[in-house]
């Protein structure tokens, strides 16, 4: 375990470095590198509706052009309006992924990989 200048907490190993900090307070030049991969197993449907847009640009400024995301998200299609809504976890159907990435000038396609 070590930590940088920047107050953030990284583990690194061979191939992966996991780091801990604020994402909203992450930069462009908070790592040495731009990421090659994004895996967001669950912090979309973690984010309250209204700072989705701030996490996108977040995430813009940490990946390498032509890097990948894998994004796994909840999809809540049963139950009342109220449950739908209530979160976390958040909801998050493929109409809002299209919606939050599709017009992000650094996405370059999305796709539904399998239910």
């Amino acid at each position: 375990k070590i930590t940088d200048t920047n107050t953030i907490e990284a583990w690194i190993g061979e191939k992966i470095t996991l780091r801990v900090k604020d994402f909203f307070q992450l930069e462009k030049g908070s790592f040495a590198e731009r990421a090659d991969a994004v895996w967001d197993r669950a912090s979309l449907v973690a984010i309250a509706p209204a700072k989705r847009s701030e996490y996108v640009t977040v995430i813009g400024k940490l990946i390498k052009p032509g890097g990948k995301i894998l994004l796994a998200t909840v999809d809540k299609r049963e139950g009342n309006e109220e449950a739908r809504k209530a979160g976390p976890p958040y909801s998050v159907d493929e109409s809002a992924v299209r919606a939050l990435y599709e017009d992000a000038a650094w996405v370059e396609s999305v796709e539904l990989v399998a239910e």
